[in-house]
């Protein structure tokens, strides 16, 4: 049997009530939290609306009255940690960015940055030269946060050796401490408002094809900052480029995104752990729950429950979707995703695939959505 779930207007009205408490106690209070104090959840949930870097390059950056302030330049992360500190954002034809915290866009996606609602920032906001290096940029983060309103983010500890501009990475070759070529960077999967890179991808054959993920700390700048090295021997990354295309599709879902961390021997903060102290038995049962959560896959959801965890996505997203979705259907039969109904825009629609993407895959979506 076919089921929907439609946002009828009471619901929304208490939907939009919470979650605008919940985002102006954030804007005011939390704002420059480290991406590690958010819920397993939460970030697992966002899987499906990361974007990938070279997607971004030029796009626009918008405030939330859909004026545009600027494009994106560059951005610029700490490869050790996987941060994304802040993006480089060009005003003018001066040459010069804005230096913009990451934490203080509130959506991105692969045709627009939408700011935190903090336009007068901008005018204000310590700049660089599109072509600065590393350290020029690395020199006025404190600035920024501090004029963006996240002073305590300026606290957060940086490996200066290992901070670059994705422009850096975008098509550096990789090899392994015996200088065994792995392939090139194809492309960095981000979460900007979250401030994370999520994974690097690279491609064996060094032309877009036989890709695989990795977590970005397994990977690290050389000493000449010419290549990128990776402690891999070159018969496992065989084994783990795939030539398909569903690569990028996987690559969101839960199951993919655990195992490329695992692979390389890191749990990922989208991911629950066993807190353990150094107890060799608690060690053991640390063991085993992680091996047996990297083998097994989650129980099937249901569609009801599919359908809530796209309205709650999509509330997560931005709280103003409340009104949006009044007027879709989200079908769901046997973990397949109909939309129906109409689309305030392209913007909108494209936005709303990307959150369903994040839940049931790509693969898993029939859009049948009318621009109104």
């Amino acid at each position: 049997m076919r089921s929907h779930l439609v946002l009828h207007k009471t619901l929304a009205a208490v939907l939009v009530g919470s979650f605008l408490a919940a985002h102006d106690a954030q804007s005011q209070a939390t704002r420059d939290k480290l991406p590690t104090e958010y819920s397993a959840c939460d970030l697992a949930g966002r899987l499906g609306i990361a974007v990938r870097a070279s997607k971004l390059a030029n796009k626009p950056v918008r405030d939330q009255d859909d004026s545009k302030v600027g494009k994106v330049q560059d951005l610029f992360l700490d490869l050790s940690s996987g941060q994304l500190l802040c993006v480089m954002v060009s005003t003018g034809g001066s040459g010069t960015c804005a230096v913009v915290p990451a934490k203080s866009f509130r959506a991105v996606d692969a045709n627009n940055a939408v700011l935190e609602n903090q336009t007068p920032a901008m005018s204000v906001a310590p700049r660089c030269a599109a072509t600065a290096d590393a350290t020029a940029v690395l020199n006025l983060l404190p600035d920024s946060y501090v004029c963006f309103g996240q002073k305590n983010a300026a606290k957060a500890q940086v490996n200066a050796a290992q901070c670059c501009k994705s422009s850096e990475l975008l098509g550096r070759p990789v090899k392994n401490a015996d200088n065994a070529q792995l392939g090139t960077i194809a492309d960095l999967i981000l979460d900007v408002p979250t401030g994370r890179m999520l994974f690097a991808v690279i491609s064996f054959a060094g032309s877009g094809t036989d890709l695989y993920a990795v977590p970005p700390a397994a990977l690290r700048l050389a000493s000449d900052r010419a290549a990128l090295v990776l402690n891999a021997e070159k018969s496992k990354i065989a084994a783990l480029a795939q030539s398909d295309g569903f690569f990028w599709a996987n690559l969101i879902e839960m199951n993919t995104a655990l195992r490329v961390y695992r692979d390389f021997g890191q749990q990922p903060d989208f991911a629950p752990s066993v807190t353990t102290d150094s107890d060799p038995a608690r060690e053991q049962v640390r063991t085993k729950v992680d091996s047996a959560t990297a083998t097994t896959v989650s129980p099937p959801k249901s569609d009801s429950q599919i359908q809530n965890d796209i309205l709650m996505a999509a509330m997560r997203d931005d709280v103003n979707n409340a009104v949006a979705l009044q007027k879709v259907k989200i079908g769901c039969v046997n973990g397949h995703v109909t939309l129906t109904g109409r689309a305030r825009n392209e913007k909108f629609r494209s936005r709303l695939n990307a959150i369903v993407a994040g839940v049931v895959g790509a693969a898993n979506i029939t859009d049948q959505l009318e621009v109104k």
